[in-house]
């Protein structure tokens, strides 16, 4: 009766480990490394019900198979064990990895909405980065460059207003930048064709480099302007 037990219990726990290697399959996607390693379980699961179908028809002596079912139940628990801590192993990496996914597509949807709030904004926006190349400008902040969006994306400051470093705007973003304190002017803006402009700017740090918010005064101060003269 006991080594009919041993082998019942062999034969359930070789497939156990069978079934636990399929599932590996979808996991894993190793295919055919799985399939034989559940294959040779079946197999061994398979001898086993034909030692007990011998044990219960009176055909083998439990004397005859006792040491072996021993032997393979010990075996029997080893690989189930095996597989069962292996299984836990990519179980819990596939959810790690899905969890991943699942925190990037939601921060890849924040920044969406991030970057649709700042480019839908009645004021400029603009990032500038660490080496003064615009790595971000909204639609208003193109408007008030005069410039096409891809002659500023990837540019540097310099590069796309020569000389600039000299003016006492780069100096208030070059204090920004360096002593990551916020920054804000009423900066007349001259253009390369020598049109003039006037903005209300508020500079922040940020990790990328400095974030600079602009808003077009130049009406209000040409009408401070008449009142003083007027005066």
């Amino acid at each position: 009766m006991i080594v009919i037990c041993i082998v019942t219990l062999s034969i359930l726990l070789q497939s156990a480990a069978a079934l636990l290697a399929l599932r590996l399959i979808k996991v894993t996607g190793k295919i055919l490394s799985w399939a034989f390693i559940a294959a040779a379980m079946i197999l061994q699961a398979v001898r086993r019900i034909l030692t007990l179908v011998g044990l219960i028809t009176g055909g083998i002596t439990a004397s005859q198979v006792a040491v072996p079912e021993w032997l393979g139940l010990l075996i029997s628990v080893l690989m189930f064990a095996g597989v069962m801590g292996i299984g836990r192993f990519f179980i819990t990496k596939e959810r790690d990895f899905t969890e991943r996914k699942k925190v990037e597509a939601a921060f890849r949807k924040s920044e969406e909405r991030f970057h649709t709030t700042l480019d839908n904004m009645m004021e400029g926006c603009q990032i500038i980065d660490n080496e003064w190349r615009y790595i971000y400008i909204n639609e208003t902040a193109i408007l008030h460059s005069i410039l096409k969006k891809e002659k500023l994306l990837g540019h540097t400051m310099m590069e796309v207003y020569p000389g600039i470093e000299k003016t006492e705007l780069f100096t208030t973003l070059r204090l920004c930048k360096e002593n990551r304190a916020s920054q804000r002017i009423d900066n007349e803006f001259t253009y390369p064709n020598g049109s003039k402009a006037w903005f209300e700017l508020s500079i922040q740090p940020v990790p990328e480099g400095i974030f600079i918010l602009s808003i077009d005064i130049t009406k209000r101060k040409q009408a401070e302007e008449k009142i003083r003269r007027l005066n």
